[in-house]
């Protein structure tokens, strides 16, 4: 979760200058939006196993390790080893518990995690990863992943939807 946390956590763009033809950032803006610290909220309900549409989108082999293995439905209940190594605050965000009036659940990202599964000897892994930033301004996606010299890498990515 932190690696997914730190690549992903990080301000809405803003919009190209009107007076000009470039759309390209220049490079000193991308760098001093990835040194903001973002208020990260992670939803504690992690669903269950993928529909079959979804499990046709992965490789042969992660299809498999879907198939052959079936994920619960898991509640996180605490943040324990959870953390970010770019120093953004994570919080546990209930949306069904939060007023949505008050703004986007107090947070500037919120991630929405599957449960994983994993393959028998823990070196392959699939999820789909959500995350929002304002109602209107989300994807999620599928991740395959394998663990490489103890670091998770993610091999294959699949979008499922925009909002």
């Amino acid at each position: 979760m932190n690696k997914l946390i730190d690549a992903l956590a990080y301000p809405t763009l803003p919009p190209p200058s009107l007076d000009s033809n470039d759309t390209i950032m220049p490079q000193r803006i991308v760098d001093s939006l990835l040194n903001v610290k973002m208020d990260v909220g992670i939803h504690p309900n992690m669903y269950g196993d993928f529909d079959s549409s979804t499990i046709n989108l992965l490789p042969d082999t992660y299809k498999e390790l879907m198939n052959s293995n079936k994920t619960d439905a898991k509640i996180i209940t605490d943040l324990k080893g959870v953390e970010s190594l770019r120093g953004h605050h994570i919080e546990l965000v209930d949306t069904t518990q939060t007023d949505e009036l008050t703004g986007f659940y107090n947070v500037d990202i919120l991630f929405h995690f599957s449960a994983i599964t994993y393959n028998s000897d823990k070196t392959k892994a699939v999820l789909e990863l959500g995350t929002s930033k304002g109602i209107l301004n989300g994807s999620s996606g599928i991740l395959c992943m394998e663990k490489r010299n103890d670091e998770w890498t993610i091999v294959e990515s699949f979008g499922t939807s925009i909002w």
